[in-house]
């Protein structure tokens, strides 16, 4: 055996689990399976059957073509001399017996059917026992340690193999760790669903976890997300969207994301966590009737969805009782007439870092527009808006239009910070620092209000810019066969092709 092919990332450590179902799938031995049984002889049976006698895909090793062990798809452990404990795919014709190694025989599993739902991914997909139970034929093949990059460099066989109707997809938060930039994760993901997509799948995108165990990654987390679901508002259109995004961070926080929630390493979620995960799925998965349409969700409720003709979210007539803000149309604004308020496009700061600084007048409202699923907190200071802290904040709503009055004693020079407590939300960018300014000041700086200098005093809290460039991958890497970069799908392009769908969650 080749001890050299063994992936890093596997400790060839087998999991076992009590919520397997080992039908269809039996170990034999020595290099024959029982009567009526054949052995498993390709990539994808072997990564989805391995797990139904109660093997995790990280068990997988890798491939060989060695006549001294059994033909196609087999399991050894190290009582076995001269083996690697783990599952291997042997593509020699005939093979033979070799000490206890037993190869993965199938009564009813293969052929694999096509059509159905393919769980690709990580570890969070990998380690999930219940996840073939949740959808009806489906399969998993999912390996522990995965990055956004391994899961492209298999989508092309597991297309071939299974022609999924749908994908559940679940990678990025290794790659993040790794040091990989989001910008670059980004790419690599996009490219994966493009993939899906174009062989016929929708995909179902479970988003990151606030796991305890990698708090410092949880902005550039709540970054990708963000991206994720904007390119899911995005694609979407009439009828069931390509790309579903399942928010499961804003849901963990919303349970108060306990410690019960995850396993002990602080990373995996625990049966309670991968419970709530598979409510949350199914609604996904199974929606119909005025849901049928929606891109994104949040603990199970729909919070993103187009109408069948396209129409504009945006008109949000029904809160008549919250007149659409003056525009300055017909300049009989008498000089007793209302301050021009200041509307402030609540998840433009998820791309654009300028969207998060704005002024107001003394004495004007301010408006938060979205839609999907967001709130408004006024924060505490300059130090809670920096930290994304909601200690001391208050709750102004969670329905857009959501409009602040700017205080009687507000004077000019003076800082009021907001932020959207949900999730990550606030630690991607969706945030915003508002100066208020006197009318002499104002009155031509909405449109230009980036001259911001009046706060000579009160420097411009730091945005959290692009500060996580240190990526030293080298950008050709991320594409297959030499393609260039699509504009529309990394992040570093996200403003300029997404600007119109960023109203994403």
């Amino acid at each position: 055996m080749r001890f050299t092919l063994a992936l890093s990332l596997a400790t060839a450590l087998l999991r076992s689990s009590d919520a397997v179902d080992p039908t269809g799938v039996v170990l034999g031995s020595g290099n024959s399976c029982p009567g009526g049984s054949v052995k498993l002889t390709t990539l994808a049976s072997c990564r989805a059957g391995l797990r139904l006698v109660g093997h995790y895909g990280d068990s997988f090793l890798g491939d060989e073509d060695d006549s001294d062990w059994p033909s196609g798809c087999y399991y050894c452990d190290d009582d076995v001399d001269g083996c690697t404990t783990g599952a291997w795919l042997n593509t020699h014709s005939t093979g033979s017996a070799n000490g206890g190694a037993q190869p993965y025989c199938s009564y009813d599993f293969t052929p694999l059917v096509q059509g159905k739902t393919v769980f690709v991914g990580d570890s969070d997909i990998d380690y999930w026992d219940a996840s073939l139970g949740l959808i009806e034929g489906s399969y998993n093949v999912g390996y522990g340690g995965y990055t956004c990059r391994d899961v492209l460099d298999e989508a092309d066989d597991f297309i071939a193999a299974f022609a999924p109707s749908t994908v559940v997809l679940v990678c990025g938060e290794n790659d993040i760790a790794s040091g990989r930039s989001v910008t670059n994760t980004l790419a690599l993901f996009n490219q994966v669903v493009d993939k899906y997509i174009a062989g016929g799948a929708r995909v179902i995108y479970i988003g990151t976890k606030p796991e305890p165990g990698t708090t410092e990654l949880h902005g550039q987390y709540g970054e990708y997300d963000a991206a994720i679901m904007a390119r899911a508002e995005a694609l979407a259109g009439g009828g069931a969207p390509p790309l579903v995004a399942v928010d499961s961070s804003a849901g963990f926080v919303a349970l108060g994301n306990g410690a019960g929630l995850y396993d002990d390493d602080d990373l995996h979620l625990s049966a309670a966590g991968y419970g709530h995960w598979g409510g949350w799925l199914t609604a996904a998965f199974g929606a119909g009737g005025g849901d049928a349409n929606c891109y994104l969700w949040r603990s199970g409720e729909c919070v993103g969805g187009k109408e069948e003709d396209g129409g504009d979210d945006e008109e949000d007539g029904e809160g008549g009782d919250t007149p659409a803000p003056d525009d300055g149309g017909d300049d009989e604004e008498a000089e007793d007439g209302p301050v021009e308020a200041t509307e402030i496009a609540w998840t433009a700061g998820f791309s654009d870092p300028s969207a998060r600084l704005a002024t107001a007048l003394v004495g004007a409202d301010v408006i938060f527009t979205w839609s999907g699923g967001h709130n408004v907190y006024s924060m505490a200071g300059a130090d809670e808006y920096e930290s994304c802290s909601f200690a001391g904040g208050v709750d102004l709503g969670g329905s857009s239009p959501v409009t602040w009055a700017v205080p009687d004693d507000a004077v000019a020079g003076d800082v009021y910070y907001f932020g959207c407590e949900v999730g990550s939300h606030c630690s991607a960018g969706q945030k915003v620092a508002i100066t208020i300014v006197d009318g002499a000041d104002g009155e031509d700086g909405d449109e230009d209000d980036e001259e911001d200098g009046e706060g000579g005093d009160t420097p411009a809290p730091d945005d959290g810019g692009d500060d996580k460039e240190g990526d030293d991958e080298e950008e050709e890497d991320l594409y297959e066969d030499g393609a260039a970069p699509r504009a529309a799908l990394p992040a570093a392009a996200l403003a300029a092709s997404l600007a119109a769908a960023l109203a994403l969650q």
